[in-house]
């Protein structure tokens, strides 16, 4: 693409660069990220979207099933499970810096994943503490022929998480009532629901206080099963589940039955207490009456993962690698399908900080990223270059004055991407900047503000 834009103009050459760099520069996100998620989404709709491979098998990638970012998005973590295999456990790689040129990999595996992390099939972080759960996809934990497995609790602190703790592995806390769990995803603190496929049902999970790094204590556990909601199991494909805690509904994938179900988790009563199994716990009921509907329904070939982000709802499904989005404010009409490069294996699919869709494919052992065309972008982009304006424009190495209709963080990059300075500004005062300090090429102004983000490009001659 560069070898297209080397235009006699050196203007030219560089606004054209600049199309690129500060697409670039939107799509990733910022060195604070946001806790509010841009609407990249309509603009990957709207154009071929760029994919970009984050981590491989080099990377120690092993059959992927899912990834979730750290809820704290200035740390900037992705972490991804690995279902590795039934002997050793599986295990994590976590991203930092994630889709920056800064990103650097943590690979982990718990001491005892054989029984903790056995084939897990989701991840999900507590937004809440920090602690992040796994859904383990085996009959049985222990290997010996019994039904003893379920989700585990894991601290995402790496000073705990698969180091020694003196006791049996690092988990925090695990509960084994679901066998072949193939999703699992966060309400509060520490109680996530599983879509548990061996006996058939949505269930809750309430770990309560988790026992600490290697202890064994369940009995505070709170399991509610959602007996008269079906879920079926699609061989060992994983069934993901993502709960919308602003409307309370939990979004859930029920790849046997090729539909999606949506749950009022705050509906339903307990029916009935149900016999204790494989260990003492504080409750175990029936739960009935609860309000939910199937939402989508032979739709797909294999659906797996999903996910939510404010009117979209996103499948993606494993037979052929396609991410079909639906508007969950008008009767989930389609709006769009997203096909990733790798085809088939699409497993987790999540939205970034960066309103990017990232996902994993389990049998290419891929992480990618997918975003929007950069003319696409741009375009939109243009529309708020009047919220900086930059005077004069070009400048040959003098002095720029920069004005902004709105207040917020203003941060200068570089032809390649990198922070040249960064400032706070307002509408009451003008900022003036020596260009004679940096070198000659296109440099991107980038407004950070309370709606959003505006930028602006300045050729230094």
């Amino acid at each position: 693409m560069i070898k297209h834009l080397l235009f006699r103009n050196p203007t030219t050459f560089f606004y054209n660069t600049g199309l690129i760099i500060l697409f670039l520069i939107f799509s990733l996100p910022n060195n604070s990220w946001s806790q509010e998620r841009p609407d990249s989404i309509q603009y990957i709709l709207k154009s071929a979207p760029v994919t970009n491979t984050l981590a491989t098998i080099r990377d120690r990638l092993r059959l992927p099933t899912d990834l979730a970012f750290h809820p704290d998005y200035s740390r900037k973590e992705l972490w991804i499970t690995n279902q590795d295999n039934v002997n050793t456990g599986g295990s994590t790689l976590t991203l930092f810096e994630t889709n920056t040129p800064d990103q650097t990999s943590w690979w982990r595996r718990d001491g005892n994943a054989w029984h903790f992390m056995s084939l897990p099939t989701a991840i999900a972080f507590s937004s809440d503490n920090y602690n992040f759960a796994t859904s383990t996809g085996v009959f049985d934990a222990n290997h010996n022929g019994t039904d003893f497995t379920g989700p585990t609790l894991w601290s995402s602190d790496p000073d705990i998480y698969a180091q020694p703790s003196g006791g049996n592995g690092s988990h925090l806390d695990m509960l084994h009532g679901s066998p072949f769990s193939m999703g699992i995803a966060h309400e509060k603190d520490n109680a996530f629901w599983v879509n548990d496929t061996y006996w058939g049902s949505l269930v809750r999970y309430d770990f309560v206080n988790d026992h600490g790094p290697g202890n064994d204590y369940h009995a505070d556990g709170k399991i509610w099963r959602y007996e008269e909601i079906r879920m079926r199991r699609l061989l060992d494909i994983p069934a993901h589940m993502v709960i919308d805690k602003d409307r309370r509904l939990l979004y859930a994938v029920d790849n046997g039955g090729n539909r999606v179900i949506v749950l009022n988790i705050d509906s339903g009563e307990k029916e009935r207490e149900l016999p204790l199994k494989n260990e003492r716990l504080d409750e175990h009921f029936r739960m009935m009456n609860a309000e939910f509907e199937v939402i989508l329904e032979d739709r797909f070939v294999q659906p797996c993962g999903i996910e939510i982000f404010d009117k979209y709802l996103l499948i993606g499904d494993y037979s052929n690698g396609h991410i079909t989005v639906f508007d969950r404010n008008d009767d989930y009409n389609e709006l769009g399908v997203i096909e990733t490069e790798e085809g088939a294996g699409l497993t987790g699919i999540a939205v970034g900080p960066d309103g990017n869709i990232y996902y994993t494919n389990r049998t290419k052992h891929i992480a990618g990223v997918i975003s929007a065309d950069p003319q696409v972008v741009s375009t939109v982009d243009e529309k708020e270059q009047d919220i900086i304006s930059i005077s004069p424009n070009p400048v040959s190495s003098d002095h720029v004055t920069i004005t902004t209709s709105r207040e917020g963080v203003l941060r200068i990059y570089n032809s390649i991407g990198s922070v040249c300075r960064e400032m706070k500004v307002n509408p009451e005062s003008d900022t003036r900047i020596n260009m004679s300090e940096y070198g000659k090429g296109a440099y991107y102004f980038v407004l950070t503000h309370e709606k959003g983000r505006a930028s602006n490009t300045l050729i230094n001659l």
